[in-house]
């Protein structure tokens, strides 16, 4: 992957910390995150980010007393880049957020300040590393302002769903050599889609191959292979998977799979 600086002085990537508030309440929970805005052609990385790449990370400082969530990750998309290498993430928009609560002491009248760190690799033809320090200033009152609303909605639809949320899967089946790192997904639905693909979170213990994903009418068939990075270690009971699929109305979903990796189960 070639580094470089960037082909002008216009940002690849815009970065701004948004609320969907624009006043907080105290003791309300409210959703906060970080759009990035890519330039065309362009794309930045999935938490884990393929063959190749840097992850997106979004580092949040919260003021004291606040709690908040794991960050959201929308489904992403498949990259072919240079070198028939294949890549994770996202292009044009995506919104990075989280769930956080308000302290119930907090008085209104007060201004609070939210902080997050930003990194990304930018990637097209070269690559080049981005930053960004972010920071939002919301007033605390008595009832919360609605702000954002409709941009948090969006993409709050383009979060992965367990499977049983998902109107178009009849069924989903785990089978292969689990034991083995060598799990085997069947999913049926109960209408042809199209553009399936398999996105494995392997966190910090797995190396994983690219999945073999085979769709046939109304029966997709996803293949994974991984084994421990240490060798010493068993392989954890079960591993996080995003099944990416595009629908007859050409709307893109994705389902949260907990693959096994102990036994043949099924739902």
């Amino acid at each position: 992957m070639a580094l470089a600086a960037p082909p002008s002085d216009v940002p690849l990537v815009r970065a701004r910390l948004v609320a969907d508030c624009a006043s907080i309440q105290p003791g309300r929970a409210f959703r906060v995150g970080v759009l990035l805005e890519i330039t065309d052609g362009w794309h930045v990385y999935w938490k884990h980010p393929g063959d190749s790449g840097l992850p997106t990370t979004v580092k949040f400082t919260w003021p004291e007393g606040f709690a908040a969530e794991a960050i959201r990750w929308p489904v992403p998309q498949r990259f072919t880049q240079p070198g028939d290498i294949s890549g994770i993430g996202y292009a044009g928009t995506v919104l990075l957020w989280t769930q956080a609560t308000a302290p119930r002491d907090l008085q209104p009248g007060q201004n609070i300040t939210f902080r997050a760190d930003v990194q990304w690799l930018a990637c097209k033809d070269l690559c080049v590393a981005g930053t960004a320090q972010l920071n939002l200033q919301l007033p605390v009152a008595s009832a919360s302002q609605p702000s954002e609303i409709q941009l948090f909605e969006t993409w709050e639809r383009r979060l992965p769903v367990e499977p049983s949320k998902a109107a178009q899967v009849k069924s989903i089946r785990f089978g292969g050599d689990p034991a083995a790192g060598r799990p085997v997904v069947q999913l049926t639905w109960n209408q042809p889609v199209r553009d399936v693909h398999c996105f494995v979170d392997p966190g910090n213990s797995l190396l994983v191959l690219d999945p073999v994903v085979q769709t046939v009418g109304t029966e997709t068939t996803v293949r994974l292979e991984m084994k421990p990075l240490d060798r010493t270690q068993a392989l954890p009971a079960t591993v996080a998977a995003i099944v990416a699929y595009t629908d007859a109305a050409g709307q893109r979903h994705g389902l949260a799979v907990g693959v096994p990796l102990a036994r043949e189960t099924q739902k």
